[in-house]
């Protein structure tokens, strides 16, 4: 059963929390001494462009550790957090534009959908931290490039122009050596992203 949802705007998007009720047959409910709901209960994310098509890519994951038992009302949104208040009166967060992200263990590549190159340049939400106790030997890295209409590397924005290692930052400026590729602002281009264990949040317009 979907038991109950809630909705948060989130980078010109939607994400809905679902409450998954799987019941058991009643002789099979480990709680039948005392209720007729027995377990189990899950809570996984869906998404929507607009609030009305949703898919549900994540069915695999259960986030209930990372918001609480139960979604009971949308979150507050305070010092760049989503704060879940619970009726026990836990609070658990998550970081504002970071509930999603693509990463890969390997060397992995994906790239984005074409789009309209802003004036001002991209900015790129991402964590490609290293841990503590590995100094240069640390894994994570991005490197990206930025692609024209028919698929082809822009001369000047090839992978090996940037890339980003050991940075958290979620307002990072793209840049090719120095170049913003304000230069090809109003054309049609792709960001293509090469990457190991970093994580990769958005990209979106400089403001």
């Amino acid at each position: 059963e979907f038991y109950r949802s809630i909705v948060i705007p989130t980078e010109g998007r939607y994400a809905m929390l679902i409450q998954r009720y799987i019941a058991p047959p009643p002789e099979a409910n480990s709680r039948r001494a005392t209720t007729k709901h027995g377990p189990r209960s899950a809570v996984e994310w869906a998404i929507s462009p607009d609030g009305l098509n949703w898919t549900r890519p994540h069915r695999k994951q259960d986030v209930t550790a990372k918001v609480g038992s139960i979604p009971l009302q949308g979150p507050t949104l305070h010092d760049g957090k989503f704060r879940f208040y619970q009726p026990e009166g836990d609070i658990y967060s998550l970081n504002e534009g970071r509930l999603f992200y693509a990463t890969c263990l390997g060397n992995g590549e994906f790239s984005t959908r074409p789009f309209t190159m802003p004036e001002k340049g991209l900015t790129l939400n991402v964590d490609a931290s290293w841990p503590a106790n590995q100094g240069e030997t640390g894994r994570a890295y991005v490197m990206a490039e930025l692609l024209n209409a028919e698929g082809k590397t822009i001369p000047g924005y090839e992978p090996q122009h940037l890339i980003i290692e050991n940075q958290n930052n979620p307002r990072l400026p793209l840049q090719w050596n120095g170049k913003t590729g304000n230069e090809l602002a109003s054309q049609q281009v792709q960001l293509r992203f090469y990457f190991r264990e970093a994580k990769i949040y958005s990209v979106s317009e400089t403001r």
